[in-house]
């Protein structure tokens, strides 16, 4: 997951690829009190949006 980023450094311009955005704290309903989306819809959204990655940091428990 890289984009190209154009930089500037004095009269020079040159492409740098630079690492994409993934939201690094997502909660699904298995988080008790905390989230309510099941995994596989937030990977889905995270794809409609043109992510290919985000962190599933569910906490307290997972049943």
């Amino acid at each position: 997951m890289f984009e190209s980023l154009s930089v500037r450094t004095g009269s020079r311009v040159r492409e740098v690829r630079v690492p994409g955005f993934a939201h690094l704290h997502t909660v699904s309903g298995f988080s008790l009190r905390y989230g309510a989306s099941h995994p596989e819809r937030l990977a889905e959204r995270a794809a409609e949006r043109g992510m290919d990655a985000l962190a599933l940091t569910d906490r307290d428990t997972l049943a």
